[in-house]
């Protein structure tokens, strides 16, 4: 469940809390609550999720932030068998260490052995392996995520193999000049050993 935002001058904890649980009162399947502040401009913090945690039919959270402190605070709050999931490919080690379960993130769409093998790292208990490898993660998730966008991480996929295709419109394809970057990025990234794309 994505939060809404659309009147965020009138959100707040105690809507979002009634809004989750309704939700979750009729859905069909487990639901999980997804906190992507970049676009909605709206965090679900530790209170709320402490508060809607409880319900049998929220089984989890997508953290998209990138604040590992909130991710820490969430999974404080909540009870042990919610599941607390990151988002955010720039913080994937560290949302680990601090408790997160795994993630759902874009960039594993052109990066997938990559954060696999991050996750499993952090999951044997080899640090430094773990931060070595998602500290290769740090450029393309700057460039793919924060610089291009959808666009971006779509030219990526395809130059790797995998199908990107172009994004929806409005959103534009990457010009040439940004292939070229996105290109060299790849290339430095393929050339250093220690994993697989």
């Amino acid at each position: 469940m994505r939060t809404p935002s659309f009147y965020k001058p009138s959100i707040n904890d105690h809507m979002l809390a009634e809004h989750y649980l309704r939700v979750a009162d009729a859905a069909r399947i487990p639901v999980m609550v997804y906190s992507v502040p970049v676009f909605t401009h709206v965090t679900v913090g530790a209170s709320l999720i402490e508060r809607v945690a409880k319900h049998p039919n929220i089984v989890g959270v997508k953290d998209s932030s990138g604040d590992v402190a909130g991710v820490a605070a969430i999974i404080a709050a909540a009870p042990e068998e919610f599941q607390t999931l990151t988002g955010s490919a720039a913080t994937l080690y560290e949302a680990l260490q601090a408790g997160a379960v795994g993630a759902i993130l874009g960039l594993a769409d052109a990066f997938p052995d990559l954060c696999v093998e991050i996750y499993e790292a952090a999951e044997a208990g080899d640090c430094a392996k773990a931060q070595t490898l998602a500290q290769k993660l740090a450029a393309p998730a700057k460039m793919l995520l924060m610089d291009y966008g959808i666009a971006g991480l779509k030219c990526a996929m395809d130059r790797l193999g995998f199908y990107g295709g172009l994004p929806r419109l409005p959103l534009l394809a990457v010009s040439d000049a940004g292939k070229v970057e996105i290109e060299a990025m790849l290339a430095n990234l393929i050339s250093q050993p220690a994993h697989h794309l």
